[in-house]
């Protein structure tokens, strides 16, 4: 009989199970006599469990485990639609309103201490809707398959809304976090059977070749591994997780120094966009648009593709920004920083109008240990930004200045033109240093942003952009 949650998340049975098969590296340790070996490699079948996975839920309300049918079971059978009977872990949740995570989690060792990764992850589940889906409740397909590696050990508690959340940060529905990655959906185009209650099911693979998750192994080499989805679909969920297996690489990062670079004519799942100093409840007046790789026409002929922002700021000094995690530096560790970022621009650098010069609109580039977010604060009704860039050209402790969006070559003076121009900045030509320290987790967020002194409309266009680190 499948195991029911009721009542509490107190209540979870702790499943545990698998047939692992590790491969192995032997590095010498500081005393010539010892030889330790470390893992590269780590591979599941979740046909032959013996306890070693823990099962948990998310995202639901508390008392609701019985309507939300939590429900998971170790050596679970299923049938294919070829016949066929398959084996796997097995998880069902029904999402009546939220985003409900279910997920299995196990703890990885034998990796080496305070190593940074690129981690690399091989799946297949099998999964009973199929990938063209629709229904009332969304498309049942619209389940996010992600797959986390965090030095925490997952938990829900509950928040100050009584709803169970996951202490781990995997990303709302179809995003990543900085714990976890998204790596695809539960459809599948060979089935005919929309019903997501449907008794037949087939297999899907998944992988992150093309996108490696860096993750930086605790001070005994140790790490755990969560498989989950998180829900889009409000209906029921059934899967079967099947195989499992994952690679690390080692990674350079944690040296004196590296860069990281970023190319906006393809796509970047880690990019977050954030817009602040508007008016709340105002985002149609404002007319916030976000939109990556998106093509746009340059005056001298051609045309790129990048990152389009867009805020017609009607009398505050509205801000842009987009921000992604930095992994792999050392903690606690003191860091010079150089940016550098391309953009492209259509209003001309000598321009002049009602609302002021469109070309008083700053770029600016910053890291922050805190993941830049949109906050309130009280007595004030605008959304402002928990980070410090400084405000319009000024700079602040987590941002620096590196020039105004405006071209010396554009013709065209209206901020609506759809004709652009390049502009690069850099750092280091300024000769401004930015510094700063991390924290235990060695995480830093690298934002690139605009920020408005001019009453009226702005479009810029994100297309290139980098940090160097240099430890100090």
């Amino acid at each position: 009989m499948k195991k029911t949650l009721m009542k509490s998340i107190k209540k979870l049975t702790l499943v545990k199970l698998t047939s692992v098969v590790l491969i192995s590296t032997l590095v010498t340790g500081c005393n010539d006599d010892e030889e330790i070996t470390y893992i590269d490699s780590v591979s599941y079948d979740f046909s032959e469990s013996k306890g070693e996975w823990q099962l948990g839920f998310a995202d639901y309300p508390f008392g609701e485990e019985q309507q939300c049918e939590l429900t998971g079971e170790e050596n679970s059978e299923f049938t294919l639609a070829s016949g066929e009977v398959g084996k796997g872990y097995y998880l069902h949740s029904y999402n009546r309103s939220d985003d409900t995570q279910m997920y299995i989690t196990r703890k990885i060792s034998g990796l080496i201490p305070n190593r940074h990764y690129q981690a690399y992850f091989d799946m297949q589940l099998a999964s009973n809707v199929n990938d063209q889906c629709a229904g009332m409740g969304g498309a049942p397909h619209a389940v996010t398959v992600k797959a986390s590696l965090s030095v925490n050990k997952p938990s829900a508690s509950l928040d100050f809304e009584n709803t169970y959340r996951l202490n781990l940060d995997v990303g709302q529905q179809t995003s990543g976090g900085l714990d976890g990655q998204a790596i695809g959906d539960i459809g599948i185009t060979s089935l005919d059977d929309c019903d997501p209650s449907s008794a037949v099911y087939d297999l899907k693979n998944y992988d992150n070749s093309d996108n490696a998750f860096e993750v930086t192994a605790d001070d005994k080499g140790e790490l755990w591994l969560t498989l989950l989805t998180d829900s889009g679909f409000e209906g029921p969920t059934s899967i079967y997780f099947t195989k499992a297996m994952l690679t690390f690489k080692e990674s350079d990062k944690s040296a004196e120094g590296f860069r990281l670079s970023i190319d906006f004519s393809l796509p970047q799942t880690e990019i977050t966009t954030v817009f602040f100093d508007y008016p709340v409840g105002r985002e149609f007046e404002w007319q916030l648009a976000d939109e990556p790789l998106t093509t746009v026409m340059l005056e001298q002929g051609g045309e790129v593709i990048g990152h389009l922002l867009h805020s017609y700021n009607r009398s505050d000094d509205t801000g842009m920004l987009l921000h992604l995690p930095i992994k792999g530096l050392a903690a606690n560790t003191n860091y010079s920083a150089v940016f550098k970022t391309t953009i492209a621009t259509n209003v001309n650098n000598i321009c002049f109008g009602i609302g002021g010069a469109p070309h008083a609109v700053s770029v600016k580039a910053g890291l922050s240990k805190e993941k830049p977010l949109q906050i309130r604060v009280e007595g004030d009704d605008h959304y402002r930004l928990n980070i410090d860039l400084g405000n319009n050209a000024a700079e602040g402790v987590n941002g620096m200045t590196l020039g105004d969006i405006g071209s010396d070559t554009l013709a065209d003076c209206d901020p609506s033109s759809e004709l652009f121009d390049l502009k690069s900045f850099d750092s280091q030509l300024l000769e401004k240093t930015f510094t700063i320290t991390t924290g235990d987790n060695g995480v830093l967020y690298l934002s690139i942003a605009t920020d408005s002194g001019f009453e009226g409309p702005t479009t810029v266009l994100f297309t290139q952009a980098s940090v160097t680190f240099e430890r100090l």
